[in-house]
């Protein structure tokens, strides 16, 4: 833009300088327009090229992002130091580097202690140790161990795992996740499953042998097939208890069991028992005597695992009792509302009058298929029970809030006892090493 500027300025010095030529004036003034138009365009044109530069330019390249600051190693190690599982760090000659917590826990030592420690010194087990040297150089390892530990027994799914490897003796990370209440889950579903295919096995067994003495002609002789067909019978009732008693742990052992809370009507249970159990009484002279708080009635409760509970209580009553006995069912109030008198903890106990159980064995007669000696049977191997009476009841006790225990005395009776809340409260622990409150 200057250029045109000063030449305009030049020109316009010359004209006044040729004075009157009026040729030469004319000439200058026309190169004077035709430079200042040629000076103007050239600028416009300049201008508006350098705009589309400027439009069809790449757009410049967004800041490159700031590297985020790395986490500071006293938060990274209260992360280590926060998670449930047991770890550590070892060095490349085996010590332990770094721990948290958890696994100063296990160990049953502060974490400082744990600190420099040889791995060796810290797992007794020798496959542990293998499984540690074989990740120091570059295997890693994964093993399902038990470990004595400040808690006791546990169960462990270890996994190490070497972190440099390739470069000689390797540093080693060692997590150690406890498995002890799946392990003991899967022990007792494959005791269950053995435990159950030998009780049906039994009874099949017997079936089949009476079978085929009938079929091997033992059905002319009129006292040895009734002696068979009996057998059969008392087989098949097993079978029958064993089905049902199965049906009744499986469904109550279901999470979230839902409760029926309906009026407890007394003459509808206390018939319901007898019915129940009308043969045995017949056969063996054996009574069944009610004393239940009359006051139970129309309170809110679940009749129908009340039944199941007391049914299977009376049901290992009626087999260990003697002849000519009496069990006693009694029912009272434990503890009641002040403000509803329909409200509180009911306590019954079932008394027999049997050999009763051995104090060794008190304790595990809650457990699932497990049966004292049958010589303590009133009935001997004919009114074995199918060992889930006991379970069934606690199962269907802790459904309703409710505890079970006992007292036995060698050589004078059993008495099972059970609390339960009404109206029934949501499922808590069941503990059946109290005594009888």
């Amino acid at each position: 833009m200057l250029v045109p500027v000063v030449i305009v300025i030049g020109a316009v010095a010359l004209a006044a300088a040729l004075g009157g030529d009026t040729t030469a004036s004319r000439l200058i003034s026309g190169g004077v327009a035709a430079v200042v138009g040629g000076g103007f365009l050239i600028f416009a044109l300049t201008r508006r090229g350098a705009a589309a530069e400027e439009a069809l330019a790449p757009a410049p390249a967004p800041p490159a992002p700031q590297p985020r600051a790395s986490i500071e190693p006293g938060r990274l190690e209260a992360l280590i130091d926060a998670q449930d599982d047991p770890a550590f760090l070892a060095d490349r000659d085996g010590r332990v580097e770094r721990c948290n917590a958890a696994a100063a826990r296990v160990f049953g030592a502060s974490t400082s202690a744990v600190v420099g420690r040889p791995v060796r010194g810290l797992f007794t087990r020798k496959e542990l140790v293998e499984a540690h040297e074989a990740a120091t150089r570059g295997r890693k390892g994964r093993l399902r161990v038990g470990l004595p530990t400040a808690m006791g027994e546990r169960v462990f799914d270890v996994v190490m795992t070497p972190l440099e490897p390739g470069a000689g003796a390797s540093p080693t990370a060692t997590v150690l996740r406890d498995v002890t209440e799946l392990a003991e889950t899967l022990r007792i579903k494959t005791d269950f499953v053995a435990n159950a295919s030998h009780e049906f096995r039994t009874p099949l067994a017997a079936i089949r042998a009476g079978v085929e003495t009938l079929t091997d002609g033992a059905k002319s002789d009129p006292a040895m097939l009734d002696r068979v067909l009996s057998m059969i019978g008392q087989h098949v009732v097993r079978l029958e208890d064993l089905t049902r008693d199965l049906l009744d742990l499986s469904r109550l052992e279901q999470p979230g069991l839902a409760l029926r809370l309906e009026p407890l009507i007394l003459s509808k249970l206390q018939d319901g028992l007898l019915g129940e159990f009308g043969p045995v009484m017949r056969q063996r002279g054996v009574r069944i005597e009610f004393a239940i708080d009359p006051s139970f009635e129309g309170c809110e409760t679940d009749p129908r695992l009340l039944f199941v509970v007391l049914r299977n209580l009376i049901d290992n009553a009626t087999k260990f009792c003697h002849e000519g006995t009496a069990v006693r069912v009694r029912g009272r109030w434990a503890s009641r509302d002040q403000d509803d008198d329909r409200a509180g903890r009911w306590l019954f106990e079932v008394q027999d009058e049997g050999i009763g159980i051995p104090l060794s064995q008190q304790a595990r007669v809650f457990e699932r298929f497990y049966q004292v000696d049958p010589g303590r049977s009133g009935f001997g191997s004919q009114r074995r029970g199918t060992g889930l009476g006991l379970a069934i009841a606690r199962h269907a006790l802790r459904a309703m809030g409710g505890r079970i225990g006992l007292e036995s005395l060698w050589q004078k009776g059993t008495t099972v006892w059970f609390e339960i809340p009404t109206p029934p409260e949501p499922p808590r622990a069941v503990e059946t090493s109290e005594p009888t409150p």
